[in-house]
């Protein structure tokens, strides 16, 4: 996904540790309140990390969309305010027709349909949602079978 023709990534609503490499640019859609998440971003030489409160803006010339849950194990007291905070954050079609034509949709599920992606979002045509999936699920296989002894 990154590398080192510049790549235009808008990350949504809640942030995990970010990286960004050589060359790309990286647009972090989220609330005011939670830009401080967003410290552990890693940057590589010649990456830029953007944060901007309006999820319309971070989408604008971006190549990808990329969403995650926004409530994570842990953060179940948090429910309520984070679905509040982050609901304007969800990619969902509206958000979708701010993007330039020919955006991919990414999520690394399992997803809250009709929280952080709407059904239609997730089913659209720029969806690579499950080709991201079945990725993950190879190198996952591979990682076993090197730590069980089976390569």
């Amino acid at each position: 996904m990154f590398g080192a023709a510049p790549t235009r990534l808008a990350r949504q609503g809640s942030g995990r540790a970010l990286d960004a490499r050589r060359g790309a640019k990286l647009a972090v859609g989220c609330s005011d309140s939670d830009k401080t998440s967003h410290n552990r971003a890693r940057l590589a030489a010649g990456a830029t990390i953007t944060q901007l409160t309006e999820p319309q803006d971070a989408v604008k010339d971006a190549q990808i969309l990329y969403t995650d849950v926004w409530i994570s194990m842990g953060q179940e007291r948090e429910t309520a305010t984070r679905r509040e905070a982050f609901a304007p954050y969800t990619v969902d079609m509206d958000l979708i027709g701010h993007a330039p034509p020919g955006v991919l949709i990414m999520h690394d599920l399992p997803a809250h349909r009709g929280e952080e992606i709407s059904d239609e979002a997730m089913e659209s045509p720029g969806s690579i949602v499950f080709d991201q999936a079945e990725n993950r699920q190879h190198a996952q296989q591979a990682l076993l079978a090197l730590i069980l002894g089976g390569v």
